[in-house]
């Protein structure tokens, strides 16, 4: 029986390289850049299973956010048939669907900016 992977530490693990911590809950308190990722759903067939991933981007200015904004949708469409972010088996990436586009969400701490977007990825276990 095929097995998939734990969705959130791979695309944290594909995250890395934009240089920024990533989190899977919240992150610091105090005003930083970094990233949040989180599953938020997601359904499955035989093969194919769609997974919901929430991107959160945190930074420090409005303009800070919009070009982190970029950076993690440029990585985000990199994602889509580039195989096992992790490096090794047993799954794959076959495509991404933005579900909602990165928009501006208010931060508890004011002192902070964050913008968020809902992607589906379509894996499939090796």
């Amino acid at each position: 029986m095929p097995s998939w992977p734990d969705i959130e530490r791979a695309v944290v693990a594909w995250f890395a390289p934009l240089g920024r911590p990533v989190y899977t809950e919240t992150g610091p308190t105090v005003p930083t850049e970094y990233l949040t990722v989180e599953r938020v759903g997601g359904v499955g067939t035989s093969i194919d299973r769609d997974v919901d991933v929430e991107i959160s981007v945190i930074a420090v200015t409005r303009t800070a956010m919009w070009d982190l904004v970029a950076d993690v949708e440029a990585r985000v469409r990199a994602l889509a048939a580039n195989g096992d972010p992790l490096g090794v088996p047993p799954f794959y990436v076959d495509d991404i669907a933005e579900r909602f586009a990165f928009a501006f969400d208010p931060y508890p701490n004011t002192a902070a900016r964050r913008a968020t977007a809902t992607y589906t990825l379509t894996v499939r276990p090796q």
